[in-house]
């Protein structure tokens, strides 16, 4: 039930790439990304409060450590939507993290817990979710 623009990288190039939109990089699109599908997200979530005093006090990354250059979630965002979107670079962002991945070995080892939902299966249900919602705006729902 996130906002549509609600600003995030993969959501903004889904709705973009839906819409028929450029999808804008910044710089090079060389800085990496790593995505978690909220299912995966909940069963980490659900994993640690199981564990109780076991992991009490304890920091526990949930997150997947697939990680991709914002462009490869461009391309892959056009691709999935089956979009003839282009792509437009504008100035890199000074504060923009150059990588961004987590180290999920604590959840692993004491949750045993991983992500399972694929970047291709998260984004076809994200894709199918985002097209009602576009089309209820449309309507002015």
């Amino acid at each position: 039930k996130m906002a549509i623009h609600d600003g995030r990288m993969l959501g903004e190039f889904l709705r973009a790439a839906l819409q028929g939109e450029p999808l804008v990089v910044d710089g090079d699109g060389s800085q990496t990304r790593s995505t978690c599908y909220v299912d995966d997200l909940i069963a980490g979530l659900l994993a640690m409060m199981d564990a109780g005093e076991k992991v009490r006090d304890d920091v526990i990354n949930l997150g997947n450590p697939d990680e991709h250059t914002v462009l490869d979630f461009a391309q892959t965002a056009i691709k999935a939507a089956r979009s003839n979107s282009t792509i437009e670079h504008k100035e890199a962002r000074p504060d923009d993290v150059a990588r961004r991945k987590p180290d999920i070995n604590k959840a692993q080892k004491l949750l045993r817990w991983e992500p399972k939902v694929s970047l291709e299966d998260g984004l076809s249900r994200t894709i199918a979710w985002m097209k009602v919602k576009l089309a209820a705006q449309q309507r002015g729902e």
